[in-house]
């Protein structure tokens, strides 16, 4: 890729150089599928999903430009970078950047006001390291520093930009740039995505100048990223990888909380603690744990641009061979089950698409009680046999998980005589597998159960499934269940009755005869 590749024209007057009146006034481009929806930002609410948790930067901007002059008179600018530390007894040493009309030399002297100064230890190019001495030097940087607004907006900072170029949820001082994504959101605006099934989450990462900076190289894989410091508090990470286990987004607010979360959970599962990540995600680049963003509109050229382009959205629905047309948005949500939690699958469990919320809590009412199981659906749920001999056919193997409550409760109502209803084949597979002694155990493992007529069920009674292909091993798995004949005669009725068939067709009933 070339950086050219990422330019593009944009008119003076394009630029905001001041913020709106209101936080949420601002106007807000959904990017929902190939098409733009225009709206504002008080219509977050509306994108929300239920169980969402959207992840927030609360790094604090502190007043980093410090203008002063040297012995001479001459003009000085620093913009505080990041505080050294304390080696060797050091105390109050940054990193800087330096401007002034000649380079600035170790010894230099800059007075900041009459009880503020600036010593510069030591230059190397643009960097500089400088000891601040002041009675308090933290106050003496909150009155005297300057907002360090971004070099495209071309005017002085004011009073105003010191509440304006921060977030509401700020805590942490340390950034030198704001996380503008998180300049929209209000405490207001905030509770109504709760309202809405959104739940927050923090961690900090503090953004450094090189967030302006454009990229010098002709290629992208040449560009050497800016190292930025980040935390990822435990409750954060036990609240991601709780919503990633359960099939809920992540969604990032701005692109410094996404650089975070994909830094500290690299592996797929997000890591508490904190370190440094110079993370430079291009298109091409594999999310592990982001979904979504929420982000401002960037620089031309720039690496914030870059990565709004990785995330664009690279896989597609595996809708079965028969359903022969593209995969569409909708198919996103409804090739997709309601309480669907743990990603693995490469097919639905399409008896299970068929319930909602709603109708299962109704379902309740009338006295039946749910439970889950983990089968990640293969491929192979698609493949007719292909042999002339049933038995010769070899099954494709799925791993499967049982969670204790369930082995518990489909134990405890079998030894009431209660009966244990699978929904949908893999349900089936699953129970039948894991309770091969007539008991169901809790754990995880692998199957290539074939279940034909003549099989002894040992938990399943009965089982709500879909309308299968013809010489398919799910078709063999009912007629196992209730009988060849009975159910190849339920099917002749169902095509006169102009029942739909497969995945997103309709549903039969069937108990064990």
């Amino acid at each position: 890729m070339k950086v050219n590749d990422f330019d593009y024209e944009l008119p003076e007057e394009r630029i905001a150089r001041r913020p709106p009146a209101e936080r949420t006034a601002a106007r807000l481009l959904e990017l929902a599928g190939d098409d733009f929806v225009d709206r504002t930002v008080r219509e977050l609410p509306a994108l929300v999903r239920p169980g969402d948790v959207w992840v927030v930067n609360d790094t604090r901007v502190i007043p980093a430009r410090l203008l002063g002059r040297k012995a001479s008179g001459g003009r000085v600018e620093l913009l505080l970078l990041e505080p050294m530390g304390e080696p060797a007894g050091e105390a109050n040493v940054w990193r800087a950047w330096g401007r002034a009309n000649k380079p600035l030399k170790p010894g230099t002297r800059i007075g900041i006001a009459d009880d503020f100064t600036a010593e510069v230890l030591a230059r190397e190019g643009k960097d500089v390291r400088v000891r601040l001495h002041a009675p308090d030097v933290a106050a003496a940087i909150e009155r005297h520093g300057h907002m360090p607004l971004p070099p495209y907006i071309d005017r002085p900072d004011t009073e105003e930009d010191r509440a304006r170029y921060q977030t509401v949820f700020a805590r942490h001082p340390g950034a030198v740039a704001a996380p503008t994504a998180g300049l929209h959101l209000t405490r207001e605006l905030m509770r109504a995505m709760e309202d809405a099934g959104a739940r927050f989450a923090r961690v900090t990462l503090h953004v450094g100048p090189g967030t302006f900076q454009p990229v010098q190289v002709e290629r992208v894989s040449e560009h050497v990223m800016h190292a930025e410091r980040y935390a990822v508090p435990a409750e954060t990470a036990r609240l991601v990888n709780e919503a990633r286990k359960q099939g809920a987004r992540i969604v990032a607010v701005g692109t410094t909380s996404l650089r975070t979360l994909e830094a500290a959970g690299a592996d797929g599962w997000l890591r508490a603690g904190e370190g440094r990540t110079d993370l430079f995600i291009t298109p091409g680049y594999r999310f592990r744990i982001v979904d979504a963003l929420l982000t401002n509109f960037h620089l031309p050229r720039s690496t914030l641009l870059m990565l709004a382009a990785a995330i664009e959205r690279h896989g597609h629905m595996p809708l079965p061979p028969y359903i022969d047309r593209p995969d569409t948005e909708e198919d996103r949500a409804r090739y997709q089950t309601v309480f669907a939690r743990h990603p693995g699958a490469v097919a639905a469990p399409t008896a299970g698409l068929h319930l909602t919320r709603e109708l299962m809590r109704a379902m309740e009412d009338a006295g039946a009680r749910f439970a889950r199981v983990t089968l990640h659906v293969g491929p192979g749920t698609f493949q007719p046999v292909q042999v002339e001999r049933v038995s010769e056919h070899v099954m494709h193997a799925e791993r499967y998980a049982v969670p204790a409550e369930t082995a518990r409760l489909v134990n405890e109502a079998r030894k009431q005589g209660a009966r244990i209803v699978a929904v949908g084949t893999t349900s089936l597979r699953t129970l039948e597998a894991a309770g091969a002694d007539g008991w169901l155990r809790a754990g995880e493992g692998r199957t290539d159960l074939f279940i034909t007529p003549g099989y002894r069920f040992r938990i399943v009674d009965a089982l709500l499934t879909n309308f299968h292909l013809p010489r398919s091993t799910l078709l063999m798995l009912v007629a196992a269940l209730a009988g060849r004949e009975r159910v190849l005669a339920a099917y002749r009725h169902a095509i006169a009755a102009g029942y739909r068939f497969y995945s997103y067709g309709d549903a039969m009933f069937v108990s064990r005869r």
